[in-house]
């Protein structure tokens, strides 16, 4: 009769063990769910209020300021790119953008792109008709703690990124 009752006790065990684990596994994969598509409505909320911002400071011109914004962990750097060059400027930025060999892509892919997300994610958005101040005419700002900060200016019908 001991036996029985051992075994059924380590079958109990058993089950328990197995229970455990795998409330243990799924609650980690919905926690990391979570904070996956908590990091994607961070990107996508910077790229908006980005693009907004830019659209606003475009109409006011010669007024600048400091433009700060929840990154998120996905990005290391967030650049921004000339894309109305003349063709001196623009070899003169496309050697210097060989360091950032996606970006380098997708400005040559005549897209309209101009704003550049690097790091674990790279993304590729529009933030309007946009100058940087600053040869080589491209301008990445560090984004550190989930934050990146940059000045711009009005430029009248675009904003100029001032490289500070």
């Amino acid at each position: 009769m001991r036996k029985k009752s051992a075994i059924g006790t380590v079958f109990v065990y058993a089950i328990s063990a197995i229970i455990i684990v795998l409330v243990f596994y799924f609650g980690y994969r919905g926690i990391a769910g979570f904070q996956k598509a908590n990091q994607d409505s961070i990107a996508e909320k910077m790229q908006l209020r980005m693009k907004a911002d830019m659209s606003e400071l475009s109409m006011h011109y010669g007024s600048s300021g400091r433009f700060n914004y929840d990154a998120g962990s996905y990005f290391t750097k967030i650049c921004f790119v000339d894309l109305n060059l003349n063709q001196i400027s623009e070899g003169t930025r496309n050697s210097a953008l060989e360091n950032y060999p996606l970006i380098l892509d997708s400005i040559t892919e005549s897209s309209s792109n101009n704003a550049f997300g690097t790091g674990e994610r790279f993304v590729a958005f529009d933030v309007g008709k946009l100058k940087v101040q600053c040869s080589p005419y491209f301008f990445c700002a560090n984004v550190t703690n989930g934050k990146v900060s940059f000045y711009a200016e009005g430029g009248g019908d675009s904003v100029v990124i001032l490289c500070k």
